[in-house]
């Protein structure tokens, strides 16, 4: 599983998954090495602070939001 290769080899800080299909998406952290489920906020959006924005999905669509101040 491609997720177990980011974790363990990579060290990857965060790891997003996201399927067309049936509209599953989830996210993780890495904490002292291992990932952590990442938890969505009322909207169902993964906070990313790697990339400084929150993921979620929409109309079917993988879509990015930057953060409200």
């Amino acid at each position: 599983m491609k997720k177990n290769l980011y974790e363990n080899r990579f060290h990857t800080p965060e790891y997003f998954w996201f399927s067309p299909e049936n509209l599953e998406f989830v996210g993780f952290e890495l904490v002292r090495n291992k990932y952590q489920k990442i938890i969505p906020n009322t909207q169902g959006w993964y906070w990313s602070d790697v990339l400084g924005l929150y993921l979620g999905v929409e109309g079917g669509k993988l879509r990015y939001y930057p953060m409200v101040i």
